[in-house]
């Protein structure tokens, strides 16, 4: 497998992981959004693949929050990694 073709499907995995993870936070939202409190956390802007990244989570506590978007951003970073070799 050529380079480009490393780099097509790298883009298409990306692509299909965004796509779970936002059907699952909107499923997720529905299912919070039954209970009576939820927490919004914001990672804040982070610099990671030559642009601006942020990630919100919205969890039932702030713990379950923190540890989504930790795992995020190292995905996001890791994907940064695969696609600068």
């Amino acid at each position: 497998m050529n380079k480009k073709s490393s780099h097509i499907t790298i883009a298409i995995i990306v692509g299909i992981l965004l796509i779970l993870v936002l059907y699952s936070s909107i499923n997720h939202k529905n299912q919070l959004s039954n209970s009576k409190s939820q927490v919004d956390l914001d990672s804040g802007s982070r610099l990671v693949m030559g642009t601006f990244t942020r990630v919100v989570a919205i969890a039932a506590d702030s713990a379950t929050a923190d540890r989504c978007i930790t795992d995020a951003i190292a995905e996001i970073e890791n994907v940064d990694k695969l696609m600068s070799d």
